[in-house]
């Protein structure tokens, strides 16, 4: 298996080989994807599976795919339809993947306070949170949002801390 970073280049985020060279690196890969629950209605985007937990926030496995302004305008359309077009609570498992042009992540930041109330993403260890902190420094998440490693930690903050947001 191949492994790659991104890495900051000329002001650009950058996909590439492990031994890449560059000022960052992130490695955003689950080793144990979460398994669905059995007898769980899911739903499919090209940029994710979708399932609501029992406990009523919506949970993500993202897909390796690049994510286009017409890839995310078809799964935020899903979520609404979901979701009912009520924001609601969304777990995030990453997985690598190419990193969005300006206009998918213009339309993501604006579509976010729209489909989610809050977020938790899950990633493997490593400088996720750091490279996302350094990201939104100068433009803040629109919803909260915190990173963990741990899932367990990730459903607690979901479920119990309904303003809280940090890193």
């Amino acid at each position: 298996m191949s492994r790659h970073v991104f890495w900051f280049l000329n002001s650009t985020w950058v996909k590439g080989p492990l031994h890449a060279r560059g000022l960052f690196f992130v490695y955003l890969h689950m080793r144990n994807p979460p398994e669905i629950p059995k007898q769980t209605q899911t739903w499919e985007s090209s940029i994710a599976t979708y399932w609501m937990h029992e406990s009523g926030y919506l949970v993500s496995h993202s897909k390796p795919i690049k994510r286009t302004v017409a890839n995310l305008k078809e799964n935020h359309q899903l979520v609404h339809s979901i979701t009912g077009g009520k924001p609601i609570p969304l777990l995030l498992f990453l997985r690598s993947s190419p990193v969005p042009d300006k206009a998918a992540r213009d339309y993501s930041a604006e579509m976010l306070p729209k489909l989610y109330s809050k977020m938790a993403m899950v990633s493997e260890p490593g400088l996720s949170a750091f490279v996302m902190r350094l990201l939104f420094k100068f433009k803040p998440f629109p919803i909260p949002v915190k990173f963990f490693t741990d899932q367990e930690e990730a459903e607690n903050w979901l479920q119990f801390n309904s303003a809280s947001s940090g890193f």
